[in-house]
């Protein structure tokens, strides 16, 4: 086999036959340079090289080091000395925790917490904390703060707190 085949059955090929395959995809979606290998295949929103493989979406940098290193033992990242998100440089990547590949994020400044309406999963705004903020000062309880807003008492007690939302001032 020396041609990438889409209709490839990974179910009944032997172990070498999937390397060798995966090996197929990694090479027709990659471009060397001189320092990164960068993937030119299909990214995730973040720029992360996904592949499908046995009908899966699974991160490029898991096949690169499955092909080179074998087997990723389970909840293991493997993560980027280069800090570039579709580098498959096999010399770039190292084995890490879910932990450790987030505290390396941090730690380099490549991930910040997004603050407020800017992080997908709040169901406040800016404006409706300042209000939730104004009220907890004229003493309304926080479980009727978090029934007019839709949220929790615990919602209600992290603002109060200044655990969430300490950028907005009143």
């Amino acid at each position: 086999m020396n041609k990438y085949d889409p209709k490839f059955c990974w179910i009944k090929a032997t172990k070498e036959e999937i390397k060798d395959h995966i090996k197929l995809i990694i090479d027709s979606n990659l471009k060397k340079t001189e320092w990164c290998w960068e993937w030119i295949g299909y990214k995730d929103k973040d720029g992360y090289g996904r592949m499908k493989f046995f009908k899966k979406f699974v991160h490029s940098t898991k096949m690169m080091w499955y092909l080179i290193y074998d087997a990723i033992p389970e909840n293991v990242c493997v993560c980027h000395k280069c800090d570039n998100p579709s580098c498959m440089n096999p010399d770039h990547l190292f084995l890490g925790s879910v932990r450790e590949n987030t505290l390396d994020a941090f730690g380099k400044g490549r991930r910040q917490g997004r603050k407020g309406s800017e992080n997908n999963f709040v169901k406040l705004k800016e404006d409706e904390v300042k209000e939730i903020k104004k009220m907890l000062k004229d003493k309304i309880s926080q479980k009727k703060i978090g029934e007019l807003f839709g949220v929790s008492r615990g919602a209600i007690s992290d603002i109060s707190i200044n655990r969430n939302w300490k950028h907005v001032e009143v």
